[in-house]
This record gives C-alpha cells, sequence and structure tokens, in this order.
C-alpha cells in the first residue's frame, strides 16, 4: 500500500500532526511577511498569472479617485479594459494607451477647479498619479517589478488625493492616515490570496 504522500491522499490534521505543525508554519510566516516579499510569493506559488491578477486589483483601486475627479467620463474604464487584457495575457496596445492617458491628464487639469490647484495642490497631484497608474501597463516592465511599482503607485495616489478629505471616496484625511491604510490594504488581499491557494 502507498503511504498519503506517494498516493496523493492527505491525512486530516489528527492523523498527520506534523503535516498540520507545518501548514500552521506557513501560515504563520505569510502573516509576517511586508507586501513586497508577499508579492515575490506569490510569483513562486502562482506565477505571472497571480501576479498579474493582483496588479489588476491593485489598479483598479484608482477607478473611484478618477470618476470622482471627471464624472461621467468612459476614458478610465477604457484604458482600465486594456488592463483586463493584460492580466489575461493578452497583448495590450502601448501606443493606444499612452495617447489616451495623454488625453486623461489633460482632461484632469481642464476639469480641476482653479482653487483645487491652487489650494490643494496634493489632491490634484494624486488624480494626475492615478492617470500614471493607469499608464503602468504599456510600459512592460517585468511581471514582479509591475505589482511593486503598480501598489507604490496606488499608495501615492491615495495618499495625496486624499489630503483633507477632498474627494468622497477618501475615507482617511491626511497623507500618512490613506497611505497606511491602503498600504494596509494591499498587505491583507496580497496575504489573503496566498491563503486561498495554499494547500490545506
Amino acid at each position: 500500500m502507498k503511504s498519503p504522500e506517494i498516493s496523493g491522499r492527505r491525512p486530516p490534521p489528527d492523523q498527520a500532526p506534523g503535516l498540520a505543525r507545518l501548514h500552521h508554519a506557513l501560515k504563520s510566516e505569510i502573516g509576517l511577511l511586508p507586501l513586497d516579499e508577499l508579492l515575490l510569493l506569490i510569483e513562486r506559488r502562482l506565477g505571472d498569472p497571480g501576479l498579474r491578477g493582483i496588479t489588476y486589483d491593485y489598479a483598479e483601486r484608482v477607478l473611484p479617485v478618477l470618476q470622482a475627479a471627471l464624472p461621467g467620463d468612459p476614458l478610465p474604464g477604457r484604458i482600465m479594459a486594456q488592463w483586463r487584457q493584460w492580466t489575461h495575457g493578452q497583448p495590450v496596445n502601448a501606443e493606444w494607451i499612452t495617447a489616451q492617458t495623454d488625453r486623461l491628464r489633460a482632461r484632469v487639469v481642464s476639469a480641476a477647479p482653479t482653487d483645487l490647484w491652487l489650494q490643494w495642490p496634493e489632491p490634484g497631484l494624486g488624480v494626475l498619479i492615478a492617470v500614471g497608474t493607469l499608464r503602468a501597463v504599456a510600459l512592460r516592465w517585468d511581471t514582479l517589478v509591475m505589482a511593486r511599482a503598480t501598489a507604490d503607485l496606488v499608495r501615492h495616489t491615495f495618499r495625496a488625493a486624499c489630503a483633507n478629505g477632498t474627494f468622497s471616496v477618501c475615507r482617511h484625511k491626511g497623507y500618512q492616515q490613506a497611505y497606511d491604510a491602503e498600504l494596509a490594504w494591499q498587505t491583507h488581499h496580497a496575504r489573503s490570496l496566498l491563503a486561498r491557494y495554499h494547500p490545506s
């Protein structure tokens, strides 16, 4: 008779305390790792598709900021559709993304109230960083670099855009609170993804 390890059957934890301890240790390790290392672990365990998926999840977070700055404008959603193609490993039109994000940036600048730029330049900067986040998919970076850079861009989007609670989509006022909250969400999301695909 083959052992459970050879046959592929996994005994319940009460019949394999060593495996249960190892599983608990691995889960505890995930809970201690910072975001950059979690993304590296996602690359190792889930490969390129896993990294692309979580990168898209991060990038999508800037859409409410752009929609608040440009109500009814379909362009952010259209650019995000290119991200979805990239997530599924499909080719993206880098030239189109570059041109459209340039258009989007011009719209942001022209649509923003003058006092937004004069009195609160930080929120306006946050919106422009959000535009840059949508453009990032056209840069064709290494996927791990892409994931880390996107997460960083999104954090800085919220750090600036949510200064003084300028946008209703921002739950946290001020620089550091918004940045820290987004980092906490990103980290939790990465840990949840790893836990979901970790063998039980």
